[in-house]
């Protein structure tokens, strides 16, 4: 990703303080010095295409999130590595629209392990944390799975275990499980529109959230140019 354009985004994140960009591919001890784990360290220092690193990265989530590991592999237009003071290390996707504007998503590294109560939740978290442990929209950090330390909940008046806890959010739609009940369930929470919905496959839901469709609408032909200016001087 061009440093320039990084610079220009750098203003969104400015308030994390001590912005620093790393680009990829780097060398492994580049990434390592801001805290990429040694497991990224490796992928992010192959001479590869973005798109080619990408699916490397996902290849553990096919099953449960096919669109999301397929449309980042084949519409990802660059990668760079972020570094703040307030939130470390974070691995960025660029994916530019057809009208050749760019939009960005930010994902952080693995979770080692996942809260106490993600042991409650109907489906298994994991493969998805493993990947990153929250994915969000560079800009308004939502959009996709929080930071599993930043998982909220809804607490009924009069008790103190959680109800509802939160772990995707969307603007104001956010997505989580009622650990209050057995068995749990899935819910899409939408208070602008004071509605509740039961959602039955939480991985479909997670899927379509992490790659709604603007993202099928980026241009491929900025991918292809890419991988091949990657191969070139890569």
């Amino acid at each position: 990703m061009d440093r320039a354009v990084l610079d220009e985004w750098s203003l969104f994140v400015e308030h994390e303080e001590e912005v620093q960009w790393v680009s990829v591919p780097s060398p492994v001890r580049e990434l390592e010095a801001v805290g990429i784990p040694a497991a990224w360290a490796g992928l992010l220092s192959q001479p590869a295409s973005a798109g080619i690193v990408v699916a490397q990265l996902w290849q553990g989530t096919q099953a449960r999130l096919p669109r999301t590991a397929g449309l980042y592999s084949s519409r990802v237009h660059g990668l760079a590595v972020l570094h703040t003071r307030a939130r470390g290390a974070s691995l960025v996707y660029s994916f530019r629209m057809k009208n050749g504007d760019l939009t960005l998503r930010r994902g952080f590294p693995p979770a080692d392990v996942l809260p106490d109560v993600a042991s409650r939740f109907p489906i298994d978290l994991s493969p998805l944390y493993s990947v990153h442990d929250g994915l969000v929209d560079f800009c308004s950090f939502d959009g996709g799975p929080i930071p599993s330390a930043e998982w909220g909940s809804l607490v009924a008046a009069g008790e103190s275990d959680p109800t509802l806890v939160i772990v995707a959010q969307d603007g104001s739609r956010s997505f989580g499980f009622d650990v209050s009940h057995n068995p749990v369930q899935s819910y899409e929470v939408q208070p602008d529109e004071d509605d509740v919905a039961v959602i039955a496959d939480p991985w479909a839901f997670l899927d379509e959230l992490m790659a709604p469709g603007w993202l099928e609408e980026c241009d491929l032909a900025h991918i292809n140019q890419a991988d091949a200016t990657n191969r070139k001087y890569g």
